[in-house]
């Protein structure tokens, strides 16, 4: 396990990675038990998570982004169905507006975005290029996590957000947020997905507020998750063949059954 030296500078903060793939990071074994009890192993299912030139411990002050561009491949001997889930800590701090705006709502680069401190995320995701899209409920002010999503037309991610939750850890409370890609990973050419986003920033708050209290002496960690599951013989009717899309009920129901199991493993 690696040691972090405590951070002299209030402002800095560091940023983590936190791999966590369900059924093991190199392979796993999913029995089909709902369509025939005479298949034990369906196959290997497999991942490998990458982020682009992020460099884990990366040190990042107020205001500032770091390139972080999660996606998935299937390196196993089965279709899969993947999710992401992306685990933002939240803590109590006054955030401050990133640019200076005209207009009805406008406002100075630096001012409060709110008259009080509140406990908030204190990390946004920011995609770019096409088929962007914002999580269901987005405050630019606050949340602005964008992610690039995938249509009827085009594969990419869709939010789970009936998933969504939050949760405690270690003394520091996260946003959870659940994201299922629309369309199988192939086995053959050990097939990828297209990155959930590309940029994270850490927001710009007083910077006094990040006491040592607040920040428990310990990194503060944005925690990425993937999840896999065989892509056939699910029992679940209706999914898309080959290169079809899925829609955001159909994932939201392979993704039941992804909890279901990693409960029960």
């Amino acid at each position: 396990m690696k040691k972090y030296k405590r951070l002299i500078p209030v402002a800095a903060v560091v940023l983590l990675l936190g791999i966590l793939l369900a059924f093991g990071l190199t392979s796993a074994y999913l029995t089909d038990k709902d369509i025939a009890s005479n298949v034990v192993t369906i196959g290997k299912v497999s991942l490998e998570l990458d982020e682009g030139s992020f460099v884990d411990s990366s040190v990042i002050a107020a205001g500032q982004s770091l390139v972080k561009a999660p996606s998935l491949k299937n390196t196993g001997t089965v279709d899969e169905y993947v999710f992401i889930s992306v685990a933002v800590p939240k803590k109590t701090v006054t955030l401050l507006y990133e640019d200076s705006t005209a207009g009805e709502n406008a406002h100075r680069k630096g001012t409060k975005i709110y008259g009080e401190p509140r406990e908030d995320e204190i990390f946004r995701m920011i995609a770019e290029g096409g088929n962007v899209a914002e999580i269901e409920g987005n405050d630019n002010a606050s949340v602005a996590l964008t992610y690039h999503a995938g249509t009827a037309s085009a594969e990419g991610w869709v939010s789970l957000n009936t998933f969504n939750t939050e949760k405690v850890t270690d003394g520091v409370r996260y946003k959870i947020y659940y994201f299922g890609y629309n369309k199988r990973l192939a086995a053959e050419g050990n097939a990828e997905t297209v990155t959930l986003f590309d940029r994270i920033q850490l927001k710009s708050f007083i910077d006094e507020e990040l006491t040592n209290e607040n920040r428990e002496d310990t990194p503060v960690t944005v925690k990425i998750s993937a999840y896999g599951i065989q892509a056939d013989k699910l029992g679940i009717d209706g999914l898309p063949a080959g290169d079809g899309y899925l829609t955001k009920q159909q994932l939201s129901e392979v993704f039941g059954v992804v909890m279901r199991k990693q409960a029960t493993a």
